[in-house]
């Protein structure tokens, strides 16, 4: 056996999923990616590195997920480890593409492949695992009194207080949720081991460096107000004809950095209520 090492860049698109990693198996395999039977690996996180024991034979990997494509990178048959790196960049009318590094042309002549053909128009439409409806409630008055009712989350040594209409969830491929029927938000988690700049930087310093080595939302602003660090902007998935519109707060905690997105297939959907939200973020020991 030899080692696989993926190495996933630092990214603002799709930052807080969790990719699948896949490779060829024509023998075992159970998933079908553009044609090509493929067993699963494992997953990586934004701007980690994960190590994979794979076989001597020649392959090909695959890294994505429901709302990633991903050109295949070959991997030669041989003895050797093997070492590969790339990081999710949105194309125009594709979406979201994981991008290996030197294979650039694959993945743009794969992102024009997935581009629709007849129109330029995004349709937007709901993805059960985006937005998920919350739980119904005996009584509609009961139902309303109760969902104003604050309630504290934690994560790490973050607690951000929402409402009890928001219910949480821990899954493999989008990490830490925190969901109610109009919109998402997620929460992660990165400590300060994996930022080499983390001793000199601040939470705005942390945005700027996420947004600066992304091409794709390069024109997205670093924004502060009322002492909050956020951006805004929005990502067209053609695969599924969706736009999704995102309000991400940064924060810095006394050992991780902490994003905050909110994430909905609807503009501002939050309204007033995200920067409400975001102010009530603490940090315990």
């Amino acid at each position: 056996m030899r080692k696989l090492t993926v190495i996933r860049g630092r990214s603002a698109v799709l930052s807080l999923r969790k990719l699948k990693v896949f490779i060829e198996d024509p023998y075992s395999g159970a998933v079908d990616i553009q044609g090509v039977k493929c067993r699963e690996l494992g997953s990586v996180k934004n701007g980690k590195t994960e190590v994979f024991e794979i076989g001597e034979y020649g392959a090909r990997v695959f890294v994505g997920g429901d709302l990633c494509l991903c050109a295949p990178y070959r991997v030669e048959p041989g003895f050797d480890d093997v070492r590969i790196e790339g990081s999710v960049q949105n194309f125009v009318n594709a979406g979201a593409v994981f991008v290996f590094k030197g294979q650039e042309s694959a993945a743009r002549e794969l992102a024009s492949s997935s581009a629709p053909k007849k129109s330029r128009s995004a349709t937007v439409t709901r993805i059960v695992l985006a937005i998920v409806a919350c739980a119904a409630v005996g009584g509609v008055i009961y139902s309303f009194v109760r969902k104003l009712t604050p309630k504290t989350f934690t994560v790490g040594e973050m607690s951000i207080t929402l409402t009890r209409d928001f219910e949480e969830r821990t899954t493999e491929e989008e990490g830490y949720e925190l969901f109610c029927d109009r919109y998402s938000i997620y929460v992660e988690e990165i400590e300060f081991i994996y930022v080499p700049t983390a001793a000199i930087i601040d939470a705005k310093g942390f945005a700027e460096e996420i947004m600066a080595n992304d091409p794709d939302v390069q024109d997205a602003e670093v924004k502060e107000k009322d002492g909050l660090v956020y951006c805004e902007y929005e990502l067209y998935y053609s695969l599924y004809k969706l736009t999704n519109y995102y309000l991400t707060f940064y924060f810095k905690g006394k050992n991780s950095f902490y994003v905050v997105q909110f994430a909905s297939d609807t503009p501002d959907v939050w309204g007033e209520n995200a920067f409400k939200y975001a102010h009530s973020v603490t940090f315990g020991n």
